[in-house]
């Protein structure tokens, strides 16, 4: 959660300083019909400063995706983290199942891994009334669960980045389906770039290429990956 925070914190100072001047601003807000307030930063010695920061992005948060989209500049929160910020207690995720609305989400260890793929926007066009879960469209076994393709895909990974895999390690195998995955749904993403994956087709890749001693790493953002690791950009 204190990562999520310093994002937003990047974000509110971005659209104080270096976005959109007051008038375009205000007119960006008339058009979304959102209420003419700017976006506010933390201040630590001021009470109650962090709850009032992220209400004001939630409150303003179609503008800061519309203005992020236009200026072609990657969104520093992506709209799956939102979920997360409007949650007064995101480690509630950890306790209880009630963000799961497809079906196949278990509580995982972490906050970032308890997602479902209902909530992840780049999913929308994949579900519908029949396909509830992104597991059971008919494209997932072959890009994610397929292992000739999975380790076709390792094995191009080896080459673009002169690293040695083990085709028969299943975390190498794990970690060629994640990239399988978000370059399905999101496609490429450029380096260090990393999008949380959904618990749904988590809990799929790891009982497909299982580790025997049920010990997972789960999602990590780039800058806390430990630098023995952070070359070879390791999700999982």
């Amino acid at each position: 959660m204190s990562e999520l925070l310093q994002k937003v914190q990047v974000v509110c100072v971005l659209f104080r300083r270096i976005h959109p001047p007051a008038a375009r601003l205000s007119a960006l807000q008339r058009n979304f019909g959102l209420p003419a307030h700017r976006l506010i930063c933390e201040v630590p010695t001021r009470w109650n400063s962090t709850l009032h920061m992220l209400e004001r992005l939630c409150e303003q948060q179609a503008i800061v995706k519309f203005q992020q989209q236009h200026t072609r500049t990657d969104p520093l929160c992506f709209p799956e983290e939102y979920s997360c910020i409007k949650e007064q207690d995101p480690e509630k995720r950890m306790k209880e199942l009630d963000w799961c609305t497809c079906g196949g989400c278990e509580i995982m260890n972490s906050v970032n891994d308890c997602l479902c793929c209902s909530e992840i926007y780049a999913l929308e066009s994949f579900l519908s009334p029949e396909i509830t879960c992104i597991c059971k469209h008919p494209s997932f076994k072959d890009v994610c669960q397929d292992r000739d393709e999975i380790i076709r895909l390792l094995t191009s990974m080896q080459i673009v980045s002169g690293h040695a895999f083990d085709i028969e390690n299943p975390r190498c195998l794990r970690l060629a389906a994640y990239r399988a995955f978000s370059m399905w749904v999101h496609g490429p993403l450029g380096k260090h770039n990393r999008r949380p994956i959904p618990t749904c087709v988590v809990l799929q890749i790891r009982a497909n290429f299982p580790v025997q001693n049920g010990s997972y790493t789960g999602f990590q953002y780039y800058q806390d990956v430990p630098l023995t690791q952070s070359d070879l950009d390791l999700n999982f």
